[in-house]
């Protein structure tokens, strides 16, 4: 939904963010506060990149971030760096009218509960370790062979979206992408657009061997910002 429909049009303005270099301009207006909206918060890493922005360069009113769906991996990392960049008080993450999902393992998360005196990247990278990829929850029943599966078709298909000016990416960019963002294999999508955290063999396409048989995969749903092939936006 536009939020000209939800709101009066008067009240409704853009903020730039320029991703090359990490930063934001707000409206120049004066409001008792910012709130921004935007589609969903998964991992977290866009949400601090943009908080990170906001610690650099103050907003002229507090911010609030809204969202249409919310992880409960990402909204602890962004406010988790909220606090550790010192933006409590100029920021903050209202999830209250948000629909949630769950990636991380019913457990005690201990010193992440809260990642005091931790740099956002740390507790960031520390709070992987509790991911549980929700395609794969203990009730959906998915064999060892068909996770793994998933990752080796995953990997190829990351491999070839992954690659920048020609660059081979790495090991490590591949992993933390095979099975979609921070391994979450997430099944969850909107209409209009498809989160990276999903299992890369749902949007992506390409050649993928697996036991000596080369397909070219299609994806069951059609990311217009990703394919490699255009046919596929005119199939039906």
């Amino acid at each position: 939904m536009r939020l000209t429909h939800a709101f009066e049009p008067t009240s409704v303005f853009p903020v730039n963010w320029d991703k090359t270099t990490g930063t934001m301009d707000f409206p120049k207006i004066e409001v008792d506060e910012f709130i921004l909206h935007e589609d969903g918060l998964w991992t977290g890493s866009e949400a601090v990149r943009r908080l990170r922005a906001m610690q650099k360069a103050p907003p002229s009113a507090p911010v609030v971030f809204k969202y249409g769906v919310v992880s409960d991996f990402g909204i602890r990392v962004a406010r988790q760096a909220i606090r550790s960049l010192g933006l409590k008080g100029l920021v903050s993450v209202d999830a209250t009218a948000s629909d949630e999902v769950a990636f991380l393992k019913d457990e005690a998360l201990g010193p992440l509960d809260l990642g005091l005196d931790l740099l956002p990247d740390v507790y960031f990278k520390s709070l992987h370790q509790h991911v549980q990829p929700l395609a794969f929850m203990p009730k959906a029943n998915w064999s060892g062979g068909e996770r793994e599966f998933c990752r080796r078709i995953g990997e190829q298909l990351v491999t070839r979206w992954l690659k920048h000016d020609g660059d081979d990416p790495s090991e490590e960019s591949i992993g933390r992408f095979a099975l979609g963002g921070g391994e979450f294999a997430s099944t969850i999508l909107f209409s209009r657009s498809i989160p990276k955290v999903c299992l890369p063999l749902l949007w992506l396409d390409g050649l993928v061997s697996l036991n000596g048989k080369t397909v070219n995969w299609r994806p069951l749903f059609v990311d217009s910002r990703r394919v490699t092939d255009p046919k596929l936006l005119l199939a039906q």
